[in-house]
This record gives structure tokens, C-alpha cells and sequence, in this order.
């Protein structure tokens, strides 16, 4: 081979390998959708708006993958991105047929910060219920509040506002009703709304799941309140 057709092949082969997207899990921003990437495979579930959900699994070839469902196939290109990585699909009629309405797997796809992985949130969840166990405030509020910090970007709306009464608590049962209030402060406006003024911000889908979460809002709201 000559010395321009090597230096060609060793160009192409290097520009392949920088195409590869790594392996691992990603998670677009809110948190809605997760991207699973394994050696010559991939996955993308989550859910969009009104609930409607998406579940993909197919074959990676390079920075292609491939996902068949009733002898059609859906093409979807992976970018690498400085963040994590760009989906997008080649085939969006076939591609679609993989969510429910007001859906879709495209987006970008971000490497979840050190200890916002699903695992490891789960792994945080356990600790705080044996800290709740324990009766250890002090152990709660620091996790939380790691917790929080390192995961603004992944977290959804709804483990947000979850996280922060569950830290507000940690803080009130401390006889730390300022901190309380402080942490709560971005969810007061929808503590003090009016059912109708929720109707108009929120889907009635949105609304459903955030009932329970509300609730404990607004007592621990209270609680601090008074």
C-alpha cells in the first residue's frame, strides 16, 4: 500500500473510532428520557407529555442504530456531542410508531453528574430512608442537598419539587423555618395556587402525578409557615 493510501486508511479509521459513541447511560435534560448505549446495542425509554411514552431497543452499528417493529425499521442517527450525545431519527414515520402522540426519543442525551445515575439516586434514596430510620435530620439535609445541587440538570420537575420538601422538612424538624422557607421558596406560587390557576399551568395528566407531591408541599409549607 502506498504511503497516501495508508495515511488515508489510518485517517478513516481514526475518524471512525472518534465517531463511536462510549457506552454508558445518558439522560436528556428534565430527566423525561434515558439512553442506554452497550457494545452494538441501545435503548431509549421515557415519557413525553400527557404521559405518552417511548420504548426502543435495537442494534448500534457505529453511530446508527437500527429498530425494527412489524418488518419496518427505524433509523436513528447518534451524535456525538459535547455534553453527551445528539438523536435524531432517519426514518421519523417508522421511528414514531415506538411512542405514544406528543413523543419522541430525539434530543439530546447528557451524561448524568457523579451520583445522579439511576442507580446511584436510588442508592441516595436508601440512605435517606435509613437516616429517616435513624431519626438523623442532619444526614438527610446533606444528602438532599447534594443531591439537588449536583442534580439540577437530570432531575424531573417532579423530583424536584419532591427533593426540596423532603429537604424543607429535614430543615424544619431542625427548628430551621428560615432554611425552610428559603428552599421552598421557588415551589410557593404553586403551594398558594388556586386549582384553576393549576389548570391552566399544568396538563391534567401533570397534575394527576403532581397531586400527592403538592400535597406534602403544602404542608410542609405550612409547617414552616407557622
Amino acid at each position: 500500500m502506498s504511503r497516501p493510501a495508508l495515511a488515508l486508511s489510518l485517517l478513516l479509521t481514526a475518524t471512525a473510532a472518534h465517531a463511536q459513541i462510549a457506552p454508558g447511560n445518558y439522560i436528556t435534560p428534565g430527566g423525561a428520557f434515558s439512553l442506554q448505549i452497550t457494545p452494538g446495542a441501545f435503548e431509549i425509554s421515557g415519557a413525553g407529555q400527557s404521559g405518552a411514552a417511548c420504548m426502543m431497543d435495537g442494534l448500534l452499528k457505529g453511530n446508527t442504530g437500527r429498530a425494527a417493529d412489524a418488518g419496518k425499521t427505524c433509523v436513528v442517527k447518534f451524535t456525538k456531542h459535547a455534553d453527551g450525545v445528539e438523536v435524531k431519527a432517519q426514518t421519523r414515520a417508522i421511528c414514531a410508531r415506538f411512542c405514544g402522540a406528543e413523543a419522541t426519543v430525539e434530543g439530546l442525551y447528557i451524561w448524568p453528574a457523579p451520583g445522579c445515575a439511576d442507580k446511584e439516586r436510588e442508592r441516595t434514596q436508601k440512605a435517606v430512608e435509613a437516616a429517616t430510620q435513624a431519626k438523623d435530620d442532619a444526614k438527610i439535609e446533606s444528602l438532599l442537598a447534594k443531591q439537588l445541587e449536583s442534580c439540577a440538570k437530570t432531575l424531573s420537575w417532579l423530583d424536584t419539587i419532591g427533593t426540596r420538601t423532603d429537604l424543607a422538612a429535614a430543615q424544619m424538624r431542625q427548628n430551621r423555618k428560615t432554611d425552610c422557607l428559603k428552599t421552598l421558596q421557588p415551589h410557593v406560587e404553586d403551594a398558594d395556587a388556586s386549582d384553576a390557576k393549576l389548570q391552566e399551568k399544568y396538563t391534567s395528566f401533570d397534575l394527576y402525578r403532581y397531586e400527592p407531591t403538592l400535597k406534602e408541599l403544602r404542608d410542609t409549607l405550612k409547617q414552616c409557615r407557622a
